[in-house]
């Protein structure tokens, strides 16, 4: 099981894709709240293909509640344990959205 955030994006509905076709499954976390991608059929569809867990939940993961919550949520659905994370959520250039490390663990951990 993989986790991909910005997975509503280009590059996330394609690294999404790739982790389908080495056997695994994928959690899809992105801010909007319904897919949008373009191609986002071709992720279903490869999900289908090689019979893997697929699921899109809308989060902002700079927001440590929502994170706990969204967690909470599909952690006791999944079929084997999480083993990436693949960080693909977008970038921000507003100064106010820089955080540290530690920052980035408090959010996530």
């Amino acid at each position: 099981m993989n986790i991909v955030t910005g997975a509503g994006g280009f590059l996330g509905t394609e690294l999404a894709q790739a982790i389908f076709e080495t056997g695994g499954d994928v959690v899809c976390l992105d801010l909007a709240a319904e897919p949008s991608a373009p191609n986002w059929k071709d992720v279903q569809t490869a999900a289908t293909t090689h019979s893997a867990q697929l699921s899109y939940y809308s989060l902002d993961v700079t927001n440590k509640s929502a994170v706990s919550a969204t967690f909470a949520t599909f952690l006791p659905t999944l079929r084997y344990p999480v083993r990436g994370l693949v960080a693909c959520a977008g970038l921000s250039r507003n100064p106010a959205w820089r955080t540290s490390g530690r920052g980035i663990i408090c959010c996530c951990g």
